[in-house]
């Protein structure tokens, strides 16, 4: 920026510190160069003049350019204030636009939500239409078309409109209510051809030898939708049509199972006639075991079918060509094998088909299975009332038992009535049929019954087959009433064998008789493995009672100037192998010559007499062990006997004493029992030592 001296001169009083040192190189200068100052500002003055007038020299040469550069920057400025009058009309006109534009913007989101509406609103309307309107080549396939696979899918599509059109939470509309007849009529016109495929197809079930399962599962469940389509749109027509199916096939049942068990029924093997009874003559009995026929209540193996039990049914024809027959409980098991498995066949299939819950159909189950119930019943009734196999009927127990468990855990409870029912058939001839027995035995006369020997008779075997046989089976919920029969059953056979063994000839016979019978009788009950087996104590107690009369009656017989002395020195005798002796003062009134005979008598014969008791205890006792615990429990009683003897002596006769107890028979006594124990069974041995 240009400026005068004057200015120059004035400014540095004016400058601050900083100007101030920019203008101390001028006396620097000064200085180093010994100038004067005022020379030299006068030089610069005139040189400043001479600039001066050389510039406005200059300015006043450029002024027409500046006076034409004026008049270029007015026309300019002129140009410029017209520019900046129509840029505030453009703008003016641009905020219009803008306004325009965005009124543009708002009527184009209105459309565009119209339109957006508007789509949603067509796929709303179009999906309404959908679920509601039945098209017209699905009305002419339903009415007109083959029922088959793909006329079910098309009936699906007509259930799910008809369902739509019965959905409260679909809204009304005019054209609903208007096409709401045409589609009733559509509904009922399909219904009825529904109505007639499915009774035509259950009619293929009537065929002769058709195999219902098969038609069933191949033909019927195939087209169970058309069964759920009437469950859902025309239950009077359901119902129909499944009092249709349970009447038909209820009848085809019965019919079936009437051929089968007229079939059956002439294949039972009748083990117990009404002529059989526990009184039999000794010499048919022997005769039926020399040809190995089997007695009548012996059940033998039959009790294995309780483990055979899911085994097929027995095939009637192939029996009869054969010439087979079967037990009453085999018959009894396969007939109800079949109505088992038919009844677990049709409750699935019912649910299948029918498309219920086990709730739902307790009415057709009722349908199908109450007659057919009742004539297994009724058949059954008059099987039961001429038989007379206790152990048969205790199996069908049994058996009847496991089917209602089987059916229970598939929760399959149709055939309860008839299970209940089958047990109160059942008990009550059990029981007449125990009853009889017993009344038999009491009834029974010992006058006509001579017994051939002292050993087991036929009444007590027979016996026994019967009780063994009902002990193995008897697993019921009656065993009380069971268990009171066979007690009164125990107690007339007993009494009948005591009337009996009064028919022989002497005490000794009559007491073998009893051992040997009530021996044969524990033994076959130890055989069976009872646990708490009370007709087997009660027996083994009787036995007990008859052991010390047989030992007492061969001790008389055989030592009998032994025991006189003993029984009458002998205040108490305690059975258990001590004795209490009658004062002293008596004992010294005994007669010794008498004592030193029976001393000396028993130390001369006593082994021979033992050694003759005990072949006749091997001869009369049927059971090996039995006669080794006899003999034993003679030996006992023997050294018992002895002993007390050998006391009587000490206190009566002290002298003979010595000599008494000098022949050691009590040792030898003693030794033959241990070496007799030792020859036995294990078993015996403990029984033997206790």
């Amino acid at each position: 920026e240009y400026m005068g001296f004057n200015q120059m001169e004035a400014t540095p009083e004016k400058l601050g510190e900083e100007e101030k040192a920019n203008y101390d190189f001028l006396s620097q200068i000064t200085m180093q160069n010994d100038l004067d100052l005022r020379d030299y500002t006068e030089k610069v003055k005139g040189e400043l003049g001479e600039l001066e007038q050389l510039v406005v020299g200059d300015m006043i040469g450029l002024n027409p350019e500046v006076a034409k550069l004026y008049t270029e920057l007015t026309q300019t400025d002129r140009i410029l204030g017209n520019l900046e009058v129509m840029l505030g009309s453009f703008q003016s006109e641009l905020k219009d636009i803008s306004a325009q534009v965005d009124l543009i913007k708002e009527r184009s989101a209105v459309i565009s939500t119209t339109a957006n509406n508007k789509k949603e609103f067509e796929k709303e309307l179009h999906k309404y239409i959908k679920l509601i309107l039945i098209p017209p080549d699905l009305v002419k396939s339903l009415t007109l078309d083959e029922i088959n696979e793909s006329y079910i899918e098309k009936l699906d599509k007509l259930d799910t409109i008809l369902k739509n059109l019965k959905n409260p939470s679909l809204p009304t509309s005019k054209a609903v209510v208007d096409q709401m007849p045409e589609v009733e009529k559509l509904k009922y016109k399909i219904i009825g051809r529904i109505r007639n495929f499915l009774i035509a197809s259950m009619e293929a079930l009537k065929k002769p030898r058709t195999n219902i399962q098969i038609i069933q599962q191949n033909v019927l469940l195939k087209h169970k939708l058309l069964t759920s389509f009437l469950w859902s749109h025309g239950k009077g027509i359901f119902l129909e049509v499944s009092n249709y199916y349970c009447e038909l096939i209820c009848s085809l049942y019965l019919n079936l199972f009437k051929v089968y068990i007229s079939d059956a029924s002439k294949l039972v093997e009748e083990r117990v006639s009404k002529y059989e009874s526990l009184i039999v003559d000794e010499s048919e009995y022997i005769n039926a075991a020399l040809k190995k026929k089997q007695s009548a209540f012996e059940i033998g193996s039959r009790d294995k079918l309780l483990q055979e039990l899911d085994k097929e049914p027995i095939i009637c024809h192939i029996s009869q060509e054969k010439k087979l027959t079967h037990t009453l409980e085999e018959i009894f098991r396969s007939q109800n094998k079949l109505l088992v498995d038919a009844t677990v066949n049709e409750f699935y299939f019912v649910l299948d088909f029918f498309c219920l819950q086990p709730h739902q159909c307790s009415y057709i189950f009722g349908a199908i299975f109450n007659k057919l119930m009742q004539y297994f019943l009724d058949s059954f009734q008059n099987v039961v009332n001429y038989t007379y196999d206790s152990a048969g009927l205790l199996l069908i127990m049994l058996i009847n038992d496991y089917f209602k468990s089987f059916l229970k855990l598939k929760n399959i409870n149709i055939l309860d009535p008839y299970f209940e029912k089958v047990d109160f058939i059942l008990w009550p001839r059990i029981l007449q049929i125990l009853d009889g027995h017993i009344n038999t035995l009491k009834t029974a006369s010992a006058k006509g019954i001579k017994p051939a020997a002292t050993t087991a008779t036929a009444i007590t075997k027979r016996y026994v087959e019967l009780a063994s046989g009902i002990y193995k089976v008897s697993k019921h919920k009656y065993q009380e009433m069971l268990i009171m029969r066979m007690a009164q059953l125990k107690t007339g056979v007993v009494e009948l064998l005591k009337q009996i063994c009064e028919k022989l000839p002497s005490d000794k016979h009559k007491m073998i008789f009893m051992l040997n019978n009530l021996d044969y009788i524990c033994t076959e009950f130890k055989n069976l493995q009872i646990e708490k087996f009370d007709d087997l104590v009660s027996f083994t107690k009787e036995y007990n009672i008859w052991v010390p009369k047989f030992i007492k009656t061969l001790l008389l017989q055989e030592f009998k100037s032994l025991v006189d002395v003993v029984s009458k020195y002998v205040k108490e005798d305690n059975n258990e192998g001590t004795v209490t002796l009658v004062g002293e003062a008596e004992l010294k009134t005994v007669n010794r010559e008498h004592l030193e005979s029976v001393g000396n008598d028993f130390a001369f014969s006593w082994n021979k007499k033992i050694e003759e008791i005990q072949s006749s205890i091997n001869t009369s006792v049927n059971s090996k062990e039995s006669a080794k615990q006899l003999f034993w429990n003679l030996l006992k009683e023997l050294m018992i006997k002895y002993s007390a003897f050998g006391e009587i002596v000490r206190l009566g006769h002290p002298d003979y004493f010595k000599e008494l107890t000098s022949q050691h028979v009590l040792l030898d006594l003693k030794n033959l029992s241990i070496s007799l124990m030792q020859s036995t069974s294990p078993q015996l041995s403990t029984t033997l030592i206790n």
